[in-house]
């Protein structure tokens, strides 16, 4: 029950209050009124001021005779000291200098001298500006048998199979199959084909070597080396074409920044070869997008083991050609290799920023002369910012010349040819077992400011969307040393820097991808969409697009019979094609629509809109603004059209094209 006062109190509160705060108010306020009049005004005015100031300046600048000064310090108490009598009197005691002496002087420790190189772990750096581009193609892998020998070729075979190679890259039959070194850019884990067929001519050059140096020592005639009548090109094994998919990550990374960190923590001069990291290889690191869910996987390293298994017996390398950046800028164990594709082309492997200017200018100008290429002049400019700095640059690797040596490819070197010389693909001496001085700096340097990077990634699957980090792997240059800071790691052999921010998305196309294009016209009926079907073999590599005309009702997509490029043959060969897509048509919308009281013509059309069903059960939506103009389209189109085309640098124009487009295909 309420108290009665309380409530009396609290009404008379709400009635009265605020008039007792007005009041309170007003009460104050003329008290500040009568206060202010009361009081008398200062009585200052600008020439009193001025007159005071000047009095102040006379003072000053008043001449004062020096013993009125000594007589008013004396009338004030001061008493005036004898400092010459004190002077003259402690001139008489000496202070050594020496008896305030360090028992030890400063010194700086110079390089080399005690426990003074520091760690490197927090002054390795991460790739930046990367782009994730996906592709897909056709690769020919050397064959093993049950015991893992390689499979010699086909004599029936081998003349239709090498005159195909040789055509694409315009070459005779000496051209010498060349091995991969690593998916990631190193040292693969089992021996590959390359290291078989080379094992044995490094262990007979070496031999011959030796005996001419013994022979020169002992003071005897060099003998002559004889002509050899065996032939110089590599046993020859059997190869076969298998579809592969992969996603290539390419980026920058700053060597002259790393230089200098390297230099400041292990005390040594930048110009010294010792500040050179020792870059062993490169990681990805992936996540991949559940549309369901509608949301990313945690983030998981690609297995390095893995992707060497897969490019270990990987035929053929690409033509040096194919590389669009100068050779410095290209280390090979961050750079992996290119292997040769029998089908399709590389996109989004080569970096713009890295390229030289005059190479560029002829890609864009053979560009813009090329009419009947889909991309115009226009789109090239549109991707050129990406390629140049946005975060989706592309990049190079060193590739297969580096690693091969200059006389890889042909069949028709010398020995020292094939071993890449005394510093070629072998490592020279210092991979015959003599080792390198530290003082020399790692095998794999270059003076270079900027180098790139590179990982293709063999792994992803069709239909998937990923996005990608990278980081770099290099040896610790404290391992096993004792001249270090406390807390130092001398025990790892290597150490990983960073991980990069991560890249735009990128979609893996699916083996049959379809695009709707816009409205049928002619003899259809209204609800008619054609489509675009890419149908990428996953046994050969080969692609091929094709236009269908589709109701609602029906699949998208057919087998049919179309033009494909066969491996070895000079000419495309016609062939039944499942452009089968297993996706129907449930609705569509767009195309003629009336106008009215417009001013406008009676009609225009509307964009194509389609509802499909996919195979696993949900619907997508396909919209002719954004599936017509798709990047992916537009680079397969092309590729295909180029695939059974006669033009004879077709494999180079291809490559061209791809870079060309790689920068686009970085989302979806």
């Amino acid at each position: 029950m309420a108290n009665p006062t309380v409530d009396k109190l609290k009404t008379l509160a709400l009635r009265f209050a605020d008039k007792v705060a007005v009041a309170i108010t007003a009460v104050l306020c003329l008290v500040f009124v009568f206060l202010a009049v009361s009081k008398e005004t200062i009585d200052t005015t600008p020439d009193r001021v001025s007159e005071i100031a000047n009095q102040a300046q006379q003072n000053i600048n008043r001449q004062q005779e020096e013993k009125a000064i000594v007589s008013k310090i004396e009338e004030d108490g001061m008493v005036l000291q004898d400092f010459g009598t004190q002077v003259a009197k402690r001139e008489t005691t000496k202070v050594d200098v020496r008896q305030f002496a360090l028992a030890r002087a400063f010194v700086k420790a110079e390089p080399g001298a005690g426990l003074i190189r520091d760690a490197v772990n927090d002054e390795l750096l991460a790739p930046y500006e990367l782009i994730a581009t996906a592709g897909r193609g056709g690769m020919p892998f050397a064959v093993r048998d049950e015991s893992g020998n390689l499979v010699p070729p086909d004599p029936n075979e081998k003349k239709s199979s090498m005159s195909g190679m040789a055509a694409m890259y315009g070459m005779g039959e000496g051209m010498m199959p060349g091995m991969g070194s690593g998916g990631m850019g190193g040292g693969t884990a089992k021996k590959n084909v390359r290291e078989e067929q080379l094992a044995q001519r490094q262990e007979n050059v070496s031999t011959k070597k030796s005996q001419a140096a013994i022979a020169g020592a002992a003071g005897l005639p060099i003998p002559e080396e004889e002509e050899s009548t065996e032939s110089t090109a590599p046993v020859d094994f059997k190869t076969e074409v298998r579809g592969q998919r992969w996603v290539a990550v390419v980026g920058l990374l700053n060597n002259k920044q790393f230089r200098e960190r390297y230099a400041k923590a292990l005390k040594i001069p930048v110009e010294s070869p010792e500040s050179h990291p020792d870059y062993k290889r490169i990681e990805l690191s992936r996540q991949s997008y559940d549309p369901v869910a509608g949301d990313w996987s945690s983030w998981t390293t690609v297995d390095p083991t893995t992707l060497e298994q897969i490019v270990a017996d990987v035929a053929f390398e690409e033509d040096p050609t194919v590389e669009l950046t100068p050779d410095p800028v290209r280390l090979d164990p961050i750079v992996s290799f290119l292997p040769y594709l029998s089908a399709g082309y590389w996109a989004g492997v080569h970096h713009a920023q890295l390229i030289p200017p005059d190479k560029l200018r002829e890609l864009l100008a053979e560009k813009e002369e090329k009419d009947d290429v889909p991309m115009g002049m226009m789109g090239m400019m549109g991707m050129m910012p990406g390629m140049m700095g946005s975060g989706s640059g592309e990049m190079t690797q060193e590739g297969m010349m580096g690693m091969m040596g200059p006389g890889m490819m042909m069949g028709g070197r010398s020995d020292m040819g094939m071993m890449g010389g005394e510093y070629g693909m072998m490592g020279g001496m210092g991979m015959m077992g003599m080792g390198r001085p530290t003082a020399a700096g790692p095998e794999h340097m270059t003076e270079e400011d900027i180098i790139m990077v590179r990982g293709l990634d063999y792994t992803v699957e069709s239909g998937t969307t990923y996005r990608y980090r990278v980081r770099v792997v290099v040896a610790n240059p404290n391992f096993n040393r004792e001249d270090v800071a406390p807390g130092v790691d001398t025990e790892a052999r290597e150490i990983s820097g960073p991980w990069s921010d991560p890249t735009s998305v990128v979609r893996v196309p699916a083996d049959v991808s379809i695009f709707a294009l816009n409205p049928a016209r002619g003899g259809y009926s209204e609800d008619t969409v054609v489509f675009d079907v890419a149908a990428w073999d996953t046994n050969t590599g080969s692609l091929v697009v094709s236009t269908f005309p589709t109701a609602p009702g029906q699949f998208v997509g057919r087998p049919a019979q179309r033009e494909v490029a066969v491996e070895g043959e000079d000419r495309p060969q016609n062939k039944v094609i499942n452009l089968q897509s297993r996706q129907l048509v449930l609705d569509t919308m767009g195309g003629q629509t009336p106008v009215q009281n417009l001013g406008l013509p009676s009609t225009f059309e509307l964009p194509a809109v389609v509802a499909v069903l996919r195979p696993d059960g949900t619907i997508a939506l396909h919209n002719q603004s954004s599936d017509a103009t798709d990047e992916q389209l537009q680079f397969m189109r092309e590729s295909y059209r180029l695939s059974i085309s006669n033009e004879l640098n077709k494999k180079s124009r291809g490559n061209d094209i791809g870079m060309m487009y790689g920068g686009m295909m970085g989302s979806f």
